[in-house]
């Protein structure tokens, strides 16, 4: 196992590896996959619709 992922290594890299698991995962999503994660959830696009706005009605 390399040094840097090992049990114990900093918040840092820690952090690094987060950011790096959510960017795999955005991407993933804006290009129109479907990304799931057994035990966590799934994350997909989806079509809204439209809402009016609480205080101006507007949509």
């Amino acid at each position: 196992m390399p040094s840097r992922l090992r049990p114990g290594s900093s918040k840092a890299i820690a952090g690094e590896a987060i950011d790096a698991v959510i960017g795999a995962i955005t991407a993933a999503v804006v290009k129109g996959d479907t990304v799931q994660l057994i035990g966590f959830g799934s994350f997909s696009q989806g079509k809204r619709a439209a809402r009016n706005g609480p205080q101006s009605g507007d949509r």
